[in-house]
Order: C-alpha cells, then structure tokens, then sequence
C-alpha cells in the first residue's frame, strides 16, 4: 500500500517552519523583560482561560430561529477560535487570540467575508452579545425558569 502525500498551498510551508521561531524569538524578548518565571506563568494562565473560552463556547440550549444561526455561530465561531490559540503555547498566538475578541474585528471580518445577500434581510445580532445577555436585562440577575416561544 502506497501512501500518497499532497502538496501544500503556496507559502504554507514557509508560514509552518518560520511560526515556531517567531515563538521561541518572542518567548527570548517577552522572558528578558518581564523574566522567566513570568513569561512561563503568563503562559499557563494564557492555556487556562483559552480552556474557558472554549467551555463558553458551546450553543445555547434554547431552540434558535433560523436567522439567528449565523451571527451567533460567528460569534461563537471565533470565540473557540481564540480559545484554541491561547491554549497553544506562545505569545504571537496569544495576540491573534485577543485580535479574534475584538468585536470591531470581528464585524469588519463579518462584513468582508459575508456579503449580504441580495433581497434577504440580514440581522446582525447574536444572542450571545453581552446586550442580549438575560443578566444584564434582568440587572445581574439570573432568573430560572423554563419558557416556551410562541410565534
């Protein structure tokens, strides 16, 4: 049996041998300033909280309308996103993690990568924004209850 290997993209070789020295070339600068134990301790607390990222990540337990699948994937989408790249080790992968929260980012990626379609009304909300949150709308609050939507 013969194993076939696929080329890859252009530049994607170059992109995966420079990434690990541009790590370790960061790991050098940010330890010098900062000092070793912190740089590693900075590290590690990086990795726990793109694991809670992650977590929070998941799809709301409510059933959804279909409109508002997309903007809430899409929030959600680079919320994992920037969990998995502060769970790998290093800090360029923890910048392109904060960059992947910025709201502002993300709208201007939504707005180049989703044209709206023509004729079809585009919502831009997600249910999930801090805005639709039902403990900011209840004060802090978190009220349990059960609901059914009635159309």
């Amino acid at each position: 049996m013969m194993i076939r290997m696929q080329r890859l993209p252009p530049g994607l070789g170059w992109l995966l041998l420079l990434y690990p020295i541009a790590e370790v070339f960061l790991f050098t600068q940010v330890s010098a300033r900062i000092g070793f134990g912190n740089a590693v301790l900075a590290i590690l607390a990086a990795m726990v909280l793109g694991v809670q990222l992650m977590r929070g990540a998941g799809l709301p337990k409510q059933r959804l309308r279909p409109e508002e699948l997309p903007g809430l994937l899409f929030g959600q989408g680079f919320r994992l996103l920037a969990g998995l790249l502060l769970f790998i080790p290093g800090f360029l992968t923890d910048v392109l993690a904060l960059l992947c929260l910025f709201p502002v980012l993300r709208q201007a990626w939504r707005r180049r990568k989703a044209p709206p379609d023509e004729g079809v009304e585009q919502r831009h909300e997600s249910v999930t924004e801090p805005e639709h949150n039902a403990a900011t709308r209840t004060g802090g609050r978190t009220v349990d209850g059960e609901f059914e939507r009635v159309d």
